[in-house]
């Protein structure tokens, strides 16, 4: 049997791909779109031990350095290192592309 994980995000496209994420790595998982659907959920009983993630006030953007802006393109042979790592695959069988 699997943990079973409820994940609060009103974001969808974060939520989809967290969803894929912890599905990948054996948990069962509900989505809730916002606090209220979540906190009903929660309350039910039908979770394992919580997981909680603070939600802190935006902190200052830094733009990252020179170095790292396209990266792809400045360093194509490290990038496709990098990518080998399962990640292009993961989006191909999960997302279609």
């Amino acid at each position: 049997m699997s943990v079973h994980i409820l994940l609060i995000e009103d974001e969808e496209k974060i939520a989809r791909f967290t969803e894929l994420e912890l599905i990948h790595e054996g948990y069962e998982v509900t989505k809730a779109a916002d606090g209220r659907e979540g906190l009903a959920l929660a309350e039910s009983g039908r979770f394992d031990d919580p997981i909680v993630t603070k939600i802190e006030p935006a902190a200052p953007f830094y733009a990252a350095e020179d170095y790292h802006q396209q990266f792809y393109l400045k360093h194509p042979d490290r990038y496709a290192a990098e990518e080998a790592g399962g990640r292009a695959q993961f989006i191909k069988e999960h997302w279609g592309k």
